[in-house]
């Protein structure tokens, strides 16, 4: 996947698809990473949009965490 990003960097459906993945494997901080470039590179994009609101939820899931640790 990395190496098709490479060579499509503007595909980001593809950049999507390892935000999804670097998510899955436990990889949330190279996740943020992956999903802020897509934000930052795609303007007006459909997927920046996507991925704005991924980030959202990644950070409504990180403090829903924290809440629930101080408990």
């Amino acid at each position: 996947l990395e190496r098709f990003i490479a060579e499509s960097p503007r595909d980001y459906d593809l950049r999507l698809g390892l935000a999804g993945l670097q998510l899955r494997g436990g990889k949330r901080e190279a996740a943020v990473a992956t999903l802020e470039r897509i934000v930052e590179e795609g303007g007006e994009a459909p997927q920046a949009g996507i991925a704005r609101t991924r980030l959202a939820a990644i950070a409504i899931d990180k403090m829903a965490i924290a809440l629930t640790s101080k408990r």
